[in-house]
């Protein structure tokens, strides 16, 4: 390639200085001809005066002035032609001398090398140049170093945003389909099924002395206490419940809400940490399960404020539609809560409904008088978002449903607050 190189080089050297030359000795030429022209000229026309001279008195009366003088120049034509040969043939002499100085020594016969590689050149046969880097200061360096640390720590981040929000997204699933197959096999989803004579759905076989345990007197007039007759329902809700905490130690019992898709085991654990992100059989799950606060009682009526807990789920499930309750006053006013225990059902009624910090204690479940558990709970009535004028006294017991916002605040917390109306024993 090289040698093809050189070759082109000297050819385009060689045709350029060839037409250089030669458009020198062309204007060479015109500048000879037409100094030769002039030349003639000046002979001629001083050939004629001195014919003129002496030829006037000879022939001054043969001349017919009718006639127009024909004068020949015929030595000038064939000088101007003679001229003009000369000069191209000292042009071609010229080409010819410079040919030789710039032709390249002919060695051989062979076709031009040059000529050749264009018609065969490939692209690969083309070497790449070296392009030489310029070398990087010291803040350059640093300056991409950090742009590929930014770069690699946001790439990180994202990716490990998307596992993170596909991984909850995937467990909040797992979770809903399995509490949505416990819901199918142990709830019978109880809504005070009255029969054509207005019984109550009862759990018969425990006797309301027993269930008040000291707290308050059947016929007190404090909340409904009734014995029924044998009920289907309510005696598959207490063989389930008897049923899941024979094999699950920690149930507690079963909470169901009006209107809402509020249908589940609630459990009570050693701390109120554990259930939080474990399901109700032990295992770990993000739902986590409904539980109770473990300070509670056993017995609903030996608590003045019975607390539950349970997240705000994303997909809509556990306590996610106490906001549906926020959304619709005329849900709230009307709308009862149940609370299956092995002792009994517990119908409550909504009386508070508030978006409250942690920090406000509304989950209290210890009093130290009666008087405190009325002023906390005539308390809590007026920071509801919806009127609703309840009266209590001592012997009354409420219920406290707990969850988080999504409002972007962690501390901030849904309580919904309902008192207890009614016990079927």
């Amino acid at each position: 390639m090289e040698a093809a190189d050189r070759s082109f080089d000297r050819s385009v050297s060689r045709r350029y200085h060839q037409t250089r030359h030669r458009r020198r000795a062309v204007r060479n030429a015109d500048k000879i001809i037409s100094r030769r022209s002039m030349q003639t000229q000046s002979q001629v026309i001083s050939q004629a005066e001195q014919q003129s001279d002496f030829t006037d008195t000879s022939v001054a009366e043969n001349i017919n002035l009718t006639q127009p003088a024909t004068v020949c120049a015929p030595e000038v034509v064939s000088q101007d032609t003679s001229d003009k040969a000369e000069c191209f043939e000292a042009v071609d002499a010229c080409e010819t001398e410079n040919n030789n100085a710039f032709a390249e020594p002919q060695t051989s016969s062979a076709p031009d090398v040059f000529l050749e590689s264009l018609d065969t050149l490939r692209p690969e046969d083309i070497p790449l140049i070296p392009v030489a880097k310029r070398k990087l200061t010291r803040a350059e360096i640093i300056s991409q170093i950090a742009n590929r640390i930014v770069f690699y720590a946001a790439l990180f981040v994202f990716i490990y945003c998307v596992y993170a929000l596909a991984a909850t997204f995937i467990e909040q699933k797992r979770g809903d389909d399995f509490y949505s197959t416990i819901s199918n096999y142990y709830s019978v989803s109880a809504t005070s099924d009255r029969g054509s004579s207005g019984a109550s759905i009862m759990l018969p076989s425990v006797k309301s002395d027993a269930f008040v345990a000291g707290v308050s007197e059947p016929n007190s007039g404090v909340v409904k206490v009734e014995e029924r007759e044998f009920n289907e329902k309510v005696e598959k809700m207490r063989a389930s419940i008897a049923s899941l905490k024979n094999k699950y130690p920690d149930i507690y019992g079963w909470i169901y809400v009006e209107d809402t898709n509020i249908d589940y085991p609630i459990v009570r654990g050693k701390d109120n940490e554990f259930y939080l992100d474990h399901a109700f059989t032990g295992e770990p799950m993000a739902v986590g399960s409904i539980f109770a606060d473990f300070r509670i009682n056993d017995y609903i009526l030996d608590n003045y404020n019975t607390v539950l807990y349970g997240h705000n789920s994303s997909t809509g499930k556990m306590f996610a539609q106490v906001m549906k309750l926020a959304q619709d006053e005329e849900l709230f006013n009307t709308a009862k809560i149940y609370i299956y225990t092995p002792t009994g059902l517990y119908i409550f009624e909504p009386f508070c409904l508030a978006i409250l910090d942690a920090s406000s204690y509304y989950y209290r479940t210890k009093f130290s008088t009666p008087e405190a558990f009325v002023a906390f709970a005539e308390d809590m009535q007026e920071k509801s978002m919806y009127a609703k004028r309840t009266t209590f006294t001592a012997d009354d017991r409420i219920l406290t449903l707990s969850t988080c916002t999504k409002t972007g605040i962690k501390s901030l917390r849904y309580c919904l607050q309902a008192k207890l109306v009614e016990i079927i024993v």
